[in-house]
C-alpha cells in the first residue's frame, strides 16, 4: 500500500511518485549489508550501526525528515515523510528511534531560543549527540504530574535530584530533555514543573540499561 492523497492534483501525485523513485533508487545500494540483514531479521541495530546509518542519511541531507530546511532538515511535506518511511521499510532499512530528531529537535525549533538551536541542533543532525526524554519515573508514568525529580537553582547551575525510568535508548544518550519539579510548594501538582536540557556525562549522573528477556534494552 502506498500513500495517495485524493485531495492533491495529478501533477503533485506525479511529483511524489518521482520522489518515491528517488528514495527507492538511493536505498537500493546505500544500506550497509549488516544493517539490512539486522532489519530484515527484525533485530535491533547497535548504536554503532545506528550512527553509521544516520550519517549516511545525513550526508544525503535526509537525517531530519520533519525539520524545516533552515534548520538542516528536508522541509518535506507529511506525505513525503510518509513515503520515506514506506520506502525505508520496503528496503529493509531501519528507521532509528531518535528522540533528538523526532521530538526534541522540533521542540527546540518551535519553543527554544536561537542560541539553543545553534548549540544543540547540529549535534542531533550529525549523531554526535544522542538524546533521551527524561519524563517517566518509578512512581510517575501516565500521571506525569506525580513526578518527584527536583531541580534547585544555585548560582548559574541547577542541582538535580531524582530518578527516571523507561527512557527509550537512554543508555545510548549523552543528553536528555528532563522534566523536573522546580517549585515543590506549588498549590497544584501540575504546576511548578520545568524542562532542563541535561548533559548525561555530568558527574553524579548514572545510567543503567534495563535488559529484557530477549537481550535488548
Amino acid at each position: 500500500m502506498t500513500m495517495r492523497d485524493p485531495r492533491t492534483s495529478d501533477r503533485a501525485q506525479d511529483s511524489d511518485e518521482a520522489f518515491r523513485a528517488e528514495i527507492r533508487s538511493f536505498l537500493r545500494d546505500a544500506v550497509p549489508a549488516d544493517i539490512r540483514a539486522a532489519t530484515r531479521a527484525h533485530c535491533l541495530v547497535t548504536r554503532e550501526q545506528a550512527a553509521r546509518w544516520h550519517r549516511i542519511l545525513h550526508a544525503q541531507g535526509w537525517a531530519a525528515p520533519g525539520w524545516p530546511r533552515e534548520h538542516g532538515g528536508t522541509g518535506w511535506s507529511l506525505v513525503r515523510q510518509a513515503i520515506f518511511r514506506e520506502e525505508l521499510a520496503a528496503s529493509d532499512a531501519p528507521y532509528i528511534e531518535n528522540l533528538g530528531i523526532d521530538t526534541i529537535g522540533p521542540t527546540l525549533i518551535r519553543h527554544g531560543t536561537d542560541e539553543q538551536c545553534r548549540r544543540f541542533l547540529p549535534g542531533m543532525l550529525s549523531f554526535d549527540d544522542f538524546w533521551a526524554q527524561g519524563y517517566s519515573e518509578p512512581d510517575a508514568g501516565s500521571d506525569l504530574a506525580a513526578l518527584r525529580t527536583t531541580a534547585r537553582r544555585e548560582g548559574d547551575c541547577w542541582i538535580v535530584n531524582g530518578s527516571k525510568i523507561w527512557q527509550s535508548l537512554g543508555h545510548w544518550a549523552n543528553w536528555a530533555l528532563l522534566l523536573v519539579r522546580t517549585d515543590p510548594a506549588a498549590s497544584r501538582k501540575q504546576d511548578g514543573i520545568s524542562i532542563l536540557l541535561v548533559d548525561l556525562r555530568t558527574p553524579g549522573v548514572t545510567v543503567r540499561p534495563i535488559r529484557y528477556i530477549n537481550g535488548s534494552h
